[in-house]
């Protein structure tokens, strides 16, 4: 192939009437990526209408991340497209070599508004898949070979099939759209995140889905992108689409919450970080012992040893010499009563009849009045009743869920009171408290985030809420919680019944356990339940007669005997279901089976027997098109064998006469020969033109022993172009010709012959 202006330097790819060369541009001395057609055949002219259709229009509308046209016309029987040269770093090859969220996320958005600006230029791409997509040196995407056709065209291409990455209109090959290469990209994306392609089939061989095929479930950490891929791999075209900036807040979701995902359904009861929250007072020890007093605690404790006598007796002293100071000594030995008692009792009093006031503030006033009466009954009854009131006060406002206050009241109860021995258990109620609500919290985020699209979300919001309502019966959050598994029960049991009317019932059976699970109870699962055995049960009769169907098929019982056949199995399944597809096809599959039979027995001229599987087909109640088919092929096999026979007999005339050559189709070689195109089988026909062929090696003799040379050798190889294995006749012509050969050019029964005819030798 040579195009002018360009030199080619390497093959890149060949395949049926397109190459790709990588060559060199002449006029401009640059390197282009060069794809050729050779338009050979109504396919190939095809591709290069849309070829060129594409080229033109992103030629005159480019984008960024779509290879650059940079020339395109037609060559001789050549058309060709020159695109910018990109090199050969595709995404297969950066996948292996490994990319981050970020680069991934850029390379699909810019892939996506690829797709859009296709649709917007009314072009098809057609091919979308790893290889196709050349990265620049900063992970820019390129789109290549972008070659499906146009839509204003109406010539898309359907024909090229990548396995695993085409959508399914394409390989049925009907006629593709834009959503076409919004499931492929969709391919791409799933592949790029999971390592393989959705669907496979035995042999280990991406396939395209199928309507009874679900999209499988991404990696947990990538679940926020759940739907986009869902809507790209939808199984109907029109339920396709990929908005960019959808998919930027997909990949935006997954990376928020990849790594917060991982706590928000939890297996362990006590986390060490949550032990923190609720550790008030660290390492208390009970031990008030001697042991336990710092240096400068025990040098205190042997000053008022030694010292406090000297003092007492130094204070009698004075006492002789100030009489309050003699009240305050003896009041001090409980004899009087200290003359701040009053003050002190009074201010007590008062801070505890204040709301407001702290258990700091309250224990110490009463500890003031115990500094000056330390065996007040009273003071010390306040004191413990007081702390008493301060922790039932906690233990409400932790049954209120008032757990700010809780916790305010329980870290002052620890400030004042350390070694409390209800700390610990106020300790943990608040903590329980706290994580009911953080579970409830959690489980909330995790069904706005997931929503209850999928089994593995909604068994994922189903067991949070169920453990909220198992740990923590007391907690208010507890009610909430099982108002919403008796709601999501009653969501979940519609779910499968809209599932068993569509008759996918392994999903829901599946939606129905779940639907159970989040609430046993619900009044509103019986109706789901009968429904779905309902349909179980039709599903089974329907499998039975299908696997009828198959046996039928396989011994041959297409249409008969009547009632007891596949066609007629296949009929009972579509009224059992109208739109069981696999009956459709299999009625579709017969009546191609019947016609196939028709026509071997009209080949094997076993006519009767044709009759009556026409017959046996009208009974069973084959549509009326495939009658009409069946009959319109009898009537025309049976017009093919009598006008055979008629051109035979025909020929038996010419024949009889002499005409065998000639005069120009009016002799018998030239009739027999348009009967046996008409009736290949037709033993009498082939039968008289070997008598011909036989009258024909006569004359060459009678020609050879007249001395007419030139005549014998023509009429002789004729009748070999006839018979070219007799024996006796090519014993003549090496007898009569000898070392030359046979003349193989001899095969028009009705080229022009010899001036003296086989005719006038012959009679």
């Amino acid at each position: 192939m040579k195009i002018s202006g360009y030199k080619i330097l390497e093959t890149l790819s060949t395949r049926a009437s397109t190459s790709v060369f990588l060559a060199l541009d002449e006029r401009n001395d640059r390197k282009v990526a060069l794809k050729i057609i050779s338009v050979e055949n109504e396919r190939a002219r095809n591709q290069a209408e849309n070829l060129l259709d594409c080229a033109k229009a992103l030629k005159a509308d480019p984008h960024p991340n779509v290879c650059q046209v940079l020339d395109e016309g037609q060559e001789g029987n050549n058309t060709y497209v020159a695109y910018e040269w990109l090199g050969s770093f595709d995404l297969t090859q950066a996948l292996a070599a490994g990319m981050s969220l970020t680069q991934i996320k850029g390379i699909f958005v810019r892939l996506a508004r690829a797709v859009q600006h296709l649709e917007t230029n009314g072009l098809v791409h057609g091919d979308i898949k790893p290889q196709n997509i050349l990265l620049r040196d900063n992970l820019e995407p390129i789109l290549i070979d972008v070659s499906g056709g146009s839509f204003a065209s109406g010539n898309l291409r359907s024909n090229l099939i990548t396995p695993g990455y085409s959508s399914p209109e394409s390989v049925r090959g009907t006629s593709v759209d834009s959503h076409s290469d919004i499931y492929s990209l969709g391919i791409v994306i799933y592949r790029t995140l999971c390592g393989e392609v959705p669907w496979i089939d035995e042999s280990g061989i991406g396939r395209a889905s199928s309507q009874e095929d679900t999209v499988p479930r991404l990696p947990v950490d990538y679940l926020a992108l759940q739907p986009v891929i869902d809507t790209c791999l939808a199984f109907e075209p029109r339920e396709r689409e990929l908005d960019p900036e959808v998919l930027i807040k997909a990949f935006d979701d997954v990376a928020a919450t990849t790594i917060q995902s991982s706590s928000i359904v939890r297996s362990d009861l006590v986390r060490s970080e949550e032990l923190a929250i609720v550790n008030f007072g660290g390492d208390r020890r009970t031990s008030s012992g001697f042991d336990t007093f710092s240096p400068r605690r025990r040098a205190a404790y042997f000053a008022a040893t030694f010292l406090g006598p000297i003092f007492l007796i130094a204070g009698t002293w004075i006492g002789y010499v100030e009489r309050s100071a003699i009240q305050e000594f003896f009041s001090g030995l409980g004899i009087v009563e200290h003359p701040e008692f009053e003050e002190r009792w009074r201010t007590a009093e008062a801070l505890q009849s204040d709301a407001n006031q702290t258990l700091s503030a309250i224990t110490s006033a009463y500890n003031r009045v115990l500094e000056v009466a330390p065996n007040h009954q009273a003071a010390i009854r306040e004191i413990d009743d007081v702390r008493n009131a301060w922790k039932l006060q906690i233990s409400q406002f932790i049954e209120g869920n008032n757990l700010t206050l809780a916790q305010s009241r329980l870290d002052e109860l620890a400030r004042v009171y350390p070694n409390d021995e209800g700390i610990d258990d106020l300790s943990q109620q608040l903590y329980r408290m706290r994580r009911a609500d953080r579970l409830m919290d959690d489980t909330r985020r995790l069904q706005e985030l997931r929503g209850t699209e999928d089994q593995e979300s909604l068994t994922a919001i189903i067991l949070a809420y169920k453990q909220i309502v198992r740990q923590h019966p007391d907690h208010p959050a507890s009610e909430e919680a099982q108002s919403q598994l008796n709601m999501l029960s009653k969501s979940i049991a519609e779910m499968s019944l809209e599932q068993t009317k569509r008759g996918n019932l392994p999903l829901a059976r599946d939606l129905l356990g779940l639907a159970v699970e989040a609430s046993p109870a619900s009044a509103d699962l019986r109706s789901a339940q009968e429904e779905l055995q309902q349909a179980q049960s039709l599903q089974e009769e329907i499998e039975g007669t299908l696997q009828v169907a198959a046996t039928h098929r396989q011994d041959g019982s297409l249409v008969s005997p009547l009632d007891e056949n596949a066609y007629a199995s296949f009929q009972r399944v579509l009224e059992l279901d109208p739109e069981n597809q696999v009956a459709i096809n299999g009625l579709a599959e017969v009546e191609a089976n019947v016609m196939l039979n028709l026509i071997a027995l009209m080949d094997e001229r076993s006519l009767d027997e044709a009759n009556e599987l026409i017959e046996a087909a009208r009974a069973q109640g084959v549509s009326q098109e495939s009658l009409e088919e069946l009959e319109t092929l009898r009537t025309d096999e049976l017009s093919r064998i009598a006008e055979a026979e008629d051109l035979y007999d025909e020929a038996v005339e010419l024949y009889e006469q002499g005409y065998v050559t000639r005069p120009d189709e009016a002799n018998a070689l030239f009739k027999l020969n348009q009967a046996q195109l008409l009736d290949p089988r037709n033993v009498m026909v082939q039968s008289l033109i070997d008598q011909c062929a036989d009258r024909i090696a006569k004359v060459a003799r009678d020609a050879f022993e007249a001395g007419m040379t030139e005549s014998a050798r023509w009429y002789l190889d004729f009748a070999l172009s006839i018979e070219n294995s007799n024996s006796k006749w090519q014993s003549w012509h090496e007898d009569w010709f000898p070392g030359e050969d046979l003349d193989s050019t001899q095969s028009n029964l009705f080229e022009q012959q010899p001036t003296v005819t086989a005719e006038s030798i012959g009679q």
